[in-house]
């Protein structure tokens, strides 16, 4: 078993040295990608993010999902992830696809959004951050955060007020993924808000401070521990 594990350690750790190579172009003056290299950069970040060996998570969803998918009673993840087990996943790969193709592909739809250049960013998601994005369910609630975050911050054109009820519904809706989402939720509006700060928001939060803290400690405590 030890062996075994080594060996997909190691795998996890050849995969994410070709990631680097494949991306690392993007790091340079014009900061582009050809076409051939975006692509497979992403597919590759995908399969690390189906393969992430060098965590304990990766086998204890593997448990959950056994868990879900054949037993009855209290499960150890949200109930949305149990009914994407139940009625939709035959093996637990496919869960992972979903679940973190998913978190991938709102991180790439809010970057190309977002900016012109994607290239830079996907450089930086897969060579610094990629052990964390593909290590924990929580990834899909953080993509969620930050897909309905560049809604608010560039909306539709001509569907300003469209745009900003649909960013805020998908954000809101990762609380159903993570329960921690509230932090990132709050984070991401408080950085929204600051971007561009008039005197009067500033006031406005510098007075409302104490009820924020308040609400903050109150969500995080019920969510963290139903």
């Amino acid at each position: 078993m030890d062996k075994l594990n080594a060996s997909q350690a190691l795998f996890d750790l050849f995969l994410w040295g070709v990631i680097f190579f494949t991306l690392y172009p993007a790091h340079k003056l014009p900061y582009k990608l050809p076409k051939f290299r975006r692509v497979l950069g992403i597919l590759l970040i995908f399969l690390f993010c189906l393969f992430p060996f060098f965590g304990g998570d990766y086998f204890h969803y593997m448990v959950s999902y056994e868990e879900a998918k054949f037993a009855n009673g209290y499960y150890h993840i949200e109930d949305v992830y149990v009914w994407i087990i139940q009625n939709i996943c035959n093996s637990y790969l496919q869960f992972r696809v979903i679940v973190w193709g998913s978190a991938l592909l709102l991180t790439v739809l809010a970057y190309k959004r977002l900016v012109e250049n994607t290239d830079l960013p996907l450089f930086y998601l897969g060579v610094f951050y990629l052990p964390w994005f593909a290590y924990a369910r929580v990834s899909l609630a953080m993509a969620l955060i930050f897909f309905g975050l560049s809604l608010l911050a560039k909306p539709l054109e001509h569907m300003k007020k469209l745009s900003c009820i649909m960013g805020l519904g998908i954000m809101f809706s990762s609380l159903f993924f993570h329960r921690s989402a509230v932090i990132g939720i709050i984070a991401a509006l408080g950085s929204l808000l600051l971007s561009n700060p008039k005197k009067r928001t500033v006031v406005q939060l510098v007075v409302f401070f104490p009820l924020i803290l308040i609400v903050m400690k109150t969500l995080v405590g019920n969510f963290m521990n139903p």
